[in-house]
């Protein structure tokens, strides 16, 4: 919890000096957003917002691998959890060049909303919900 607090720190304060280390922040940021204890994984959630929104085109190259545990995310069964996971991409959409954030969308987000049956009936569920 305090490596994913020392990063929304460094993005805010000091972003030139987390850009030497943003591959190696991701990674561990998208092991945290997959992480089963749910303060963790929302906190991560929400540093990746604040990294997207600070860094904006600058997180290109990171788009598509942190999008993946985001969307995991998503099709979480906590409503704060898949609320903060669909922030986190809604503020990576906005900040990222056009053609990453289309990419990630495509070729994460389809890919894993595809891949099994939970998550199909998990999609439906929350757009019947949204629909009313």
């Amino acid at each position: 919890m305090q490596a994913v607090q020392t990063i929304v720190r460094l993005v805010r304060h000091h972003p030139a000096i987390l850009q030497g280390q943003l591959h190696t922040c991701c990674e561990s940021l998208a092991r945290q957003v997959k992480n089963l204890r749910s303060q963790v994984a929302r906190a991560a959630c929400q540093t990746a917002s604040h990294l997207f929104h600070t860094l904006k085109r600058g997180m290109d190259p990171e788009a598509e691998d942190l999008s993946t545990a985001l969307f995991n995310r998503t099709t979480d069964t906590n409503k704060f959890l898949r609320a903060d996971a669909n922030s986190a991409l809604d503020v990576m959409t906005d900040n990222v060049s056009p053609a990453k954030a289309v990419s990630a969308v495509v070729h994460k987000g389809c890919s894993i909303f595809c891949s099994n049956r939970t998550n199909k009936n998990t999609v439906r569920a929350i757009t019947k919900t949204k629909q009313k």
